[in-house]
């Protein structure tokens, strides 16, 4: 991979030395060079940069660099944070966020600098402050992340996921603009059931609901709801803040069908913004929006009558940016510092009882939040669950006592820095550990009027949570750019069937594939197939136990949430090994208890291929033991390749008999040519070789005489003749 290196030149300008003083108004005066990695010069003109006093962030301070890359501020004895905007510096890469930076004061009046990246920071003999940070790692040969290839071009950047029933991923897109928002894709798997050489297809958007910071979840059905957000954006571009729109895509039509909302949008219930889970009996808990009158309520979704119902009145603390998360006794946790307890330690745990409709106390946790945001509560294969705190401490719920156990603080740098998981995501991985994202979070010392408690400052580090020694690992580097500013929480992770967790960042997707094997008492239990002969558009039902994991394998410190605790089917091909995915529906349940009886409904499609095949029940990323069935009426392509995979061989092999009758010809021709050949030059040597004849001797003229009358006439030849008329005497 390339590496991107950020050099950010701090020139501190003062009266007689480059060291920064404060002056009489109170203020000093710093101007920052930006450098560009790539010329190794400086930037030039037109690079954004803010700066913010971490007590007020929202009084952000924006501005570009003059011709020679320098910027420059006037700033008070408080601290800041920087972050700038390079696309010359970053290009080719997706993402140009650069990593963040702290300015501190210290007692003397100066300034010092300290990098979220965690490098080295120091001054020149002229006192400047040099910055050089990473912002992008080499690939490693024992790396476990792997990038999708190609990167896939979606209009934007991918946002929240879901793991359809299909085996499907669905995932909306945005760049920021109302245009991208609109904008959904399914990533299908290749033919060896691998996501990350994947092929990607445009799905139809719901009318009128393109939302931000929104959650979903798959039905019993098979199908997947999504609703609420933040924001919406109509397909006009009207954008409005907070919405309650819900929105069900149905998997085998491809489509989009609306519903009502809760209370029909009515009241407090104008916009769904709150913490959420599906229950193990598919009805769907969500928490009411904290700006509301009814903070501390909730609603059931019920999708058998489309209705909704009022919930859990009772619950102490308000549903403010706080998770719901399903135990595997089928209750819900949730963890949250209550209102107006701000800097006091105070973080509560309460739980849910479906039966009921009540929620009770699970204890005070010993998992620091910071205001009200929160990090993710993942439940473990073990039944415990993983509660992140915002201000890196952490803590382990056992819901069999209702207490709570210390799990270690996240790693400081080597600046002093605390790492968090503030407002981000965490999933389950085959061998039973956590993974999930950190950043720094730099605290505001100060707090109410509106005013933000921090904020997260890039770049993310990953961390991998070891289930068995209560530990935290420190993983390699991503291959990805880091995400900018907005650190960890626009990071989205989606655990898939095959065990890898596909994760995408502002710079891509790219997919985690953790080490070790699950433990086999973990794997769904398949105890009967309805059928062992199956054929497409036709339903069977596959009963088990366990089918739906131990885990909800996803989750988020409030909105956002795809978990993933419902059954898929693969079915992987005898001969040709290709891999498929069945679409399943009809879930009777999705608990995570152990051993729990469920059982579900699964129909196969017309491209999975005839013949002998692997079935398997995958949940959260482990598979169970293969049932042997033989699928008919599908895809002929197995018989179709060996049709001519046979014709061909064939053809190749009466060509290559027709090819040795020819050469075999040819041969005998040339044998009958270099023969006539060898003997002409054997006779034309023999006859070179035979002694010459012995000349005979010349032959001697005779003498006759011939007369005619009186006349004679001698004649001298070799063979004498009388002339004409005259007879030899």
């Amino acid at each position: 991979m390339r590496k991107f290196s950020i050099f950010l030149s701090l020139l501190l300008i003062a009266s007689a030395t480059a060291v920064t003083q404060a002056s009489s108004a109170s203020t000093v005066q710093i101007s920052f060079v930006m450098m560009n990695p790539q010329t190794k010069a400086n930037v030039g003109s037109g690079i954004q940069v803010s700066i913010y006093p971490v007590n007020h962030p929202q009084q952000r301070t924006n501005t570009t660099t003059d011709s020679n890359g320098v910027v420059s501020f006037a700033l008070n004895q408080e601290r800041y944070g920087l972050d700038w905007y390079c696309g010359p510096c970053n290009a080719p890469a997706r993402t140009n966020g650069a990593t963040a930076y702290l300015l501190q004061p210290k007692s003397d009046g100066t300034f010092e600098v300290l990098s979220m990246a965690d490098e080295p920071v120091a001054q020149n003999s002229a006192g400047v402050w040099i910055l050089t940070t990473e912002i992008q790692k080499p690939a490693k040969s024992n790396s476990p992340w792997k990038l999708m290839s190609p990167q896939p071009d979606l209009g934007g950047s991918a946002r929240l996921m879901f793991l359809l029933t299909n085996g499907k991923v669905m995932v909306q897109v945005s760049n920021g603009g109302v245009e991208s928002r609109q904008k959904w894709w399914l990533l299908t798997p290749d033919i060896n059931g691998n996501y990350d050489t994947g092929t990607w297809e445009q799905a139809p958007s719901p009318k009128d609901y393109n939302p931000t910071t929104y959650s979903g979840a798959v039905l019993h059905d098979g199908n997947l709801m999504v609703f609420g957000g933040e924001q919406n954006a109509t397909d006009a571009g009207v954008v409005t803040n907070g919405t309650n729109i819900c929105q069900i895509y149905n998997v085998e039509t491809n489509s989009w069908r609306l519903i009502a909302p809760p209370n029909n949008g009515q009241g407090d219930w104008k916009a769904l913004m709150g913490p959420n889970t599906t229950l193990a009996d598919g009805r769907i808990l969500i928490g009411a929006s904290p700006d509301g009158s009814n903070a501390n309520e909730s609603m059931l979704y019920d999708p058998i009558t489309n209705s909704w119902a009022l919930t859990g009145t009772n619950k102490v603390a308000e549903n403010n940016e706080a998770g719901f998360t399903l135990l595997q006794n089928n209750k819900v946790l949730t963890t949250q510092q209550p209102a107006g307890t701000l800097g006091t330690g105070t973080t509560i745990a309460e739980i849910y009882d479906p039966a009921t409709g009540l929620w009770s106390s699970a204890g005070e946790t010993n998992a620091l939040f910071n205001f009200v945001e929160v990090g993710p509560a993942l439940g473990l294969r073990n039944g415990n669950v993983l509660q992140t705190g915002a201000l890196g401490a952490n803590g382990l719920y056992n819901p069999t006592t209702n207490s709570w156990s210390v799990v270690p603080p996240f790693a400081k740098l080597k600046n002093g820095l605390q790492l968090v998981a503030q407002d981000n995501e965490a999933a389950i991985l085959p061998n039973g550990n956590i993974l999930t994202i950190t950043a720094t979070y730099i605290h505001a010392t100060i707090s109410g009027n509106g005013i933000a408690p921090g904020r997260s400052m890039a770049p993310a580090r990953y961390e991998e949570y070891d289930w068995r020694t209560n530990s935290w690992i420190d993983l390699p580097d991503s291959l990805l750019s880091v995400p900018s500013w907005g650190g960890p929480n626009m990071t989205f992770f989606l655990p898939l069937p095959n065990g890898q967790i596909m994760i995408e960042e502002r710079g891509g997707i790219q997919f985690f594939t953790g080490t070790g094997s699950p433990e086999a008492s973990w794997a769904p239990v398949v105890s009967s197939v309805s059928s062992l002969d199956l054929a497409p558009k036709t339903q069977y039902t596959i009963s088990g136990k366990q089918l739906s994991g131990l885990t909800q394998g996803l989750h988020w410190g409030d909105e956002w949430q795809a978990t993933t605790n419902y059954p898929l089917v693969r079915i992987v091909n005898n001969a040709s090994h290709h891999v498929f995915y069945a679409t399943t529906s009809g879930i009777s349940s999705t608990s995570i208890t152990p051993m729990v009886p469920s059982t579900f409904n699964m129909t196969i499609g017309s491209d999975v291929e005839n013949g002998p095949s692997k079935l398997y029940v995958v949940a959260t990323g482990i598979a169970s033991l293969p049932t042997d069935i033989t699928i008919s009426g599908g895809s002929n392509k197995i018989a179709e390749e060996k049709a001519a995979t046979e014709l061909k061989a064939k053809q190749e092999s009466d060509a290559k008999a027709a090819a040795e009758l020819k050469a075999k010809k040819d041969a005998e021709a040339k044998a009958a040519a270099d023969k006539a050949a060898k003997e002409k030059v054997a006779a034309d040597a023999l006859a070179q070789q035979k002694p010459t004849a012995v000349s005979k001797p010349l032959a001697k003229k005779k003498v006759i005489t011939c007369m005619k009358g009186n006349l004679t006439k001698k004649v001298s030849a070799i063979k004498p003749v009388c002339p004409k008329g005259f007879k030899k005497k």
